[in-house]
Formats: structure tokens, C-alpha cells, sequence
């Protein structure tokens, strides 16, 4: 399966080409492949044991896959680059606030830390009126995300981390796939100590 555009992208920002790189909510592994392709050793995490079992299969060299619940488990090591896409928008405040604690935790000098999710201006939440942070909205049978206003997590998250913020765009454009082609915040942040 093909990398997504959002992992095209964060390499292509990324100076150093090699590292301890953590994919949180790894899914299909697809981003976890491809950033080991390109040389790093890759930790892919999720609470899919599925996915998982399926990612493990794999026998390529310096990539791992692990079953994770961050609102449990505990990461043990630090990374070079942390990257979470698609993630955020699954995950209720609660999880919200535990997964900023695991990324304290990972994080080192110079980290990078990537997130991409769906915003507040997502047309999938356009039939909820109160377009507020935090809602959780069911916005097909049985899926649900959690809308995000990207300037009050981007100010949570530099407020938690002490971290700088070095790359922020939001719009459409940005991960077309067929015919969805979501409203999309892109965030890159960097650790300084």
C-alpha cells in the first residue's frame, strides 16, 4: 500500500534522514513502511491488535510494531521524530491530554513532532451547528471524530510542551483521496530541551 501524502510531505522536512521515529496510531503501517524505506528505525503503535498482528508479519529490518493504548502503556524510549496523523481527530480530550504526556515523555532535544488531522471547517461536521472544540460528532453510523479548532490545540499543545511551533497550514488540498478532499490542519512542532 502507498505512503500517504502526508508522510511525502514530513520527510521532505525532515534534515536528518536517519533516527528513532514513532508512528502513533500506525494503522496499516503503510507511513510506518515508508519512513523505514527511507532509513530510520520505526516504533508503529496502536491500540489495533489486528493491525498489529498484520504489521508484524513483515520481516524488514528496524521497524517494530507494537499493540498501544495511550491511555495506559507508557513509551520508554525516546525519538528523533514523533509522528501522528490521522490521530488526533479519534481521540476524545481525555486521550487528548495523555497522548501530550506520552509525547513529553518521547521526546528529546530536537525532536520533531508531525500531526495532520480533520479541523473544524471539516465538511463531514457541517451538519452539527455548534461546531465546538472537543465535540465528539457521529458523523456516519458508528464513526466518530472529534472536532479540533487548530489554534486552541496549537496553543495547548506549545503551552504543555514548551515546545515552538515551526510549521502550521490548514485548508483543503492537502490529502486528497478520490472524491474526499477533507479541510486539514498540517502542524510541525520542535522540541528545543
Amino acid at each position: 500500500m502507498k505512503e500517504s501524502s502526508f508522510a511525502r510531505f514530513a520527510y521532505k522536512k525532515i534534515k536528518v534522514k536517519e533516527g528513532n521515529f514513532l508512528d502513533i496510531g500506525c494503522g496499516n503501517g503503510r507511513d510506518s513502511f515508508f519512513f523505514n524505506k527511507k532509513g530510520f528505525k520505526v516504533m508503529g503503535i496502536d491500540i489495533s491488535e489486528k493491525a498489529i498482528k498484520k504489521n508484524s508479519k513483515h520481516k524488514f529490518k528496524n521497524i517494530y510494531f507494537k499493540k498501544f493504548d495511550i491511555g495506559r502503556n507508557k513509551i520508554k524510549y525516546k525519538y528523533d521524530i514523533i509522528y501522528c496523523r490521522f490521530f488526533l481527530h479519534a481521540i476524545d480530550k481525555i486521550l487528548e491530554n495523555k497522548l501530550i504526556s506520552l509525547i513529553k515523555l518521547s521526546k528529546k532535544k530536537g525532536t520533531l513532532i508531525f500531526f495532520e488531522f480533520r479541523n473544524n471547517k471539516d465538511k463531514i461536521f457541517g451538519k452539527f451547528k455548534n461546531k465546538v472544540h472537543n465535540t465528539i460528532c457521529e458523523y456516519e453510523k458508528g464513526h466518530f471524530r472529534r472536532i479540533i479548532d487548530p489554534k486552541i490545540f496549537r496553543k495547548k499543545f506549545l503551552s504543555k510542551t514548551k515546545s515552538r511551533i515551526i510549521y502550521e497550514k490548514s485548508g483543503k488540498n492537502l490529502s486528497i483521496l478520490k472524491k474526499d478532499n477533507p479541510n486539514l490542519s498540517r502542524m510541525i512542532f520542535k522540541f528545543n530541551g
